[in-house]
């Protein structure tokens, strides 16, 4: 378990992959953080920076595909591999109650050809089953800043996504 986050982040939650409000019956599954670099990233890198969690996987490259700002991206998903267990959520300062992950603390490096070389935008989208329910966020972040239309949304099964995104 990672230790409670000092900061916040823009809306005010603590920094840090989290689920909340969880129950103690609650089966907690499949948690996937995608990140999805604009364009075909040549040469690509991603190395663990100290206190990043051993029960995130190295990133499996998904096929290049356009989100909804219109843009295309190339998805990196990690998937949580250890067992996510809820009577180890904490009720942090704020009074609300979360289920924390493991730290998820890596750095990509790569280049970026033509157009795109000087643009570095990402989507992070992260994704967590709860009882056979799939759950998905996903915000915008980099050159471009945020997406002007961020949401919450129940996503489909992974097998019928496209697979998707990047940093929290």
């Amino acid at each position: 378990m990672s230790s409670l986050p000092e900061t916040a982040g823009p809306d005010g939650a603590p920094f840090g992959l989290y689920v909340y409000d969880s129950e103690t019956t609650d089966i907690i599954t499949n948690a996937r953080l995608v990140y999805w670099i604009i364009g075909s990233p040549e040469n690509l890198t991603w190395t663990s920076l100290p206190g990043h969690s051993n029960c995130w996987s190295s990133p499996f490259t998904g096929t290049l595909a356009q989100k909804s700002d219109g843009l295309y991206y190339t998805p990196y998903t990690f998937t949580y591999t250890c067992p996510i267990d809820p009577t180890q959520a904490v009720i942090d300062s704020d009074g609300v109650k979360r289920l924390y992950l493991g730290d998820f603390h890596v750095r990509a490096s790569f280049r970026q050809l033509g157009s795109l070389c000087d643009n570095v935008t990402y989507w992070t989208q992260r994704f967590i089953t709860i009882n056979g329910e799939e759950f998905t966020f996903e915000r915008r972040n980099g050159v471009l800043g945020p997406a002007s239309q961020q949401r919450a949304l129940r996503a489909a099964p992974m097998a019928t996504d496209d697979g998707s995104a990047l940093p929290t």
